[in-house]
């Protein structure tokens, strides 16, 4: 069951697991990061809106002010044809290997040698391997919108509950993502980052166009 990639996929999945560059011109989002800082103890962290709001950016952001403090960050961008359990777990355990060696191994092991994808054992085994990692981690699914698969979210909602103290999931999304986050919500372990929050305002659009040399009165 392995993925044989030629070069340019390999390219793409160093891409897909590669921590983005945050553009030199991006604005902190005071309102976003007053968000987080009163909801520290979240264990998901959902950013949705649609495209352009800037959530790859603002996730880019977290991470790195993640990694700063110590933390660990394992990042996978999802396209569609991520939406296929083989594909998504041994993405999702390259991304989580590269900053913890050696988790997952198990759970690659299942993946290749089992006739069908297992996928509740494959997260079962993961969560197992999640709660003996040392390190705070927090695990980004950039465009988790392309994930449609029943078993895929249902292993994923399994993650956003069962993970271990000092693992956060962090998610971005086009659309509202079928997760079951209620008991996420009703335990205030959930974080909603939505287009009010990532929307500019006036005064960050006015900072953002006078940093390009442009200046415009209050009424443009």
């Amino acid at each position: 069951m392995d993925l044989v990639l030629d070069p340019a996929a390999k390219n793409l999945q160093r891409f897909k697991l590669s921590l983005p560059q945050i553009p030199v011109d991006y604005l902190p989002r005071p309102q976003i990061e007053a968000a987080l800082e009163g909801h520290t103890h979240a264990r998901v962290l959902l950013f949705s809106a649609p495209a352009g709001f800037g959530k790859t950016c603002a996730l880019a952001y977290l991470a790195e002010r993640r990694l700063q403090a110590g933390g660990a960050v394992a990042w996978l961008s999802l396209g569609p044809e991520d939406d296929e359990p083989s594909r998504f777990f041994l993405q999702l355990i390259e991304a989580l290997g590269a900053v913890a060696p050696g988790l997952g191994a198990d759970a690659q092991g299942y993946l290749r040698n089992a006739p069908q994808v297992p996928v509740a054992v494959v997260m079962e085994s993961l969560l197992a391997d999640l709660a003996r990692c040392a390190r705070p981690l927090l695990l980004v699914l950039d465009d988790l919108h392309f994930i449609c698969d029943p078993e895929l979210i249902a292993s994923l909602d399994r993650l956003a509950w069962l993970a271990p103290e000092g693992f956060v999931l962090a998610i971005g999304s086009r659309a509202r993502v079928p997760l079951r986050l209620a008991t996420c919500r009703a335990h205030d372990l959930l974080l909603e980052i939505g287009p009010d929050e990532l929307r500019l305002s006036c005064e960050e659009t006015r900072d953002y166009l006078a940093s390009h040399g442009l200046e415009l009165d209050d009424r443009a």
